[in-house]
Formats: structure tokens, sequence, C-alpha cells
């Protein structure tokens, strides 16, 4: 059932190396949230930041929220949140290496994994690799850099549950911002 979820969620995003989730265009201007296929407007506006939200049908499926962030009404950074509810203890380490297997085939290989392990792990007697994600003791993150974009996918945790977050950020909104920076 999560496979399903994460390949029918995945395959929305285009299949080249310079596709953007759901095929939205960083350089486009909006005059309303743009209708992302699945998912509710639950908050905000274009001025700012517009929350997406989708519930599963079903109990045993996957919560997922779509962030999109705006500056001039373009569509600067896209953050995709997967979880607590069809996460468990069991299983976050495998949907998020799913996650992982499925940005990989659509933007190539990562450029590198940062993995976050608190030394209290190895005191511990007890436990896997997701109770130690639930606790803040390990967390992981991968990285892919490509030339139109940059894409972080995370999974952490806390006492509500497990969450992967994938993050979008389309840098050519900030060159302009650069300017300022020369005289300093």
């Amino acid at each position: 059932m999560f496979k399903l979820y994460f390949l029918i969620m995945l395959t929305l995003f285009p299949l080249t190396s310079f596709a953007t989730p759901f095929g939205l265009d960083p350089k486009r201007r909006h005059e309303r949230p743009p209708a992302l296929k699945g998912y509710k407007v639950w908050s905000g506006s274009i001025f700012s930041r517009v929350v997406y939200l989708k519930v599963p049908e079903s109990e045993s499926g996957v919560e997922a929220e779509v962030h999109l962030y705006f500056s001039s009404k373009r569509v600067t950074k896209v953050i995709i949140i997967f979880g607590p509810r069809g996460i468990d203890n069991g299983t976050c380490i495998s949907l998020y290496k799913e996650v992982n297997t499925e940005l990989q085939k659509r933007y190539g290989p990562h450029k590198k994994v940062l993995q976050i392990k608190d030394p209290i792990i190895d005191d511990l007697v007890l436990g896997t690799p997701c109770t130690h994600v639930s606790m803040g003791a390990y967390l992981v993150e991968t990285y892919w850099s490509l030339e139109k974009m940059k894409i972080v996918s995370y999974l952490f945790g806390d006492d509500e549950g497990f969450y992967i977050e994938v993050q979008y950020v389309f840098p050519g909104h900030l060159s302009k911002k650069r300017d300022l920076f020369k005289d300093l």
C-alpha cells in the first residue's frame, strides 16, 4: 500500500531532469494558488505561502502536505511533507529509501547524504533505527544539486510520529537579491 501511494505520488512529477514538482513553472506569475491534483488548499496566499493538504482515504494511507512559497507571485520553493499518519516504526526507513529511489530516477544520483547520529544511540539497549528517528537522535538528509533547482529530502521524527520531507528550491529568483550584497 505504501509503495503504491509513493509511486502514484511521485509519478505526478515529470520525468526530465529539469522537471519541477507538480509541473510548476517557477517563472510563471500566479494570480491565485495553482491547483495541485489530489490536494486541497488549506491556507495561505500567493503573496507568501500556500499550504495544501491530502488526507488519505484509508487509515493505512500516508498523509501528505504541500507548502508552496512565493516571491513576486512566483513559486520559489516547494516542500512536500509525508506523515505522520501512515508512517510507523516499521516503515520509516524503507519509505524514506523509496522516496529517494524515485527522486534518483527522476533527477539523477544525489550529491551527498548527511546522517546525524546522537552518541546516545550507542547507550540504548533496545531500539530500531525508526525509534532513534522518533527520539530525534538520528536524522538523515539527502541532497541533489541541479542547474535549475536544489532538492533535499529529510527523514526526521518527534513524539507525534515520523516525517519524510522533500524540499525543492529554485535559486534563480535569488540572483537579483545577491546584487544587494555587493555593497557589504
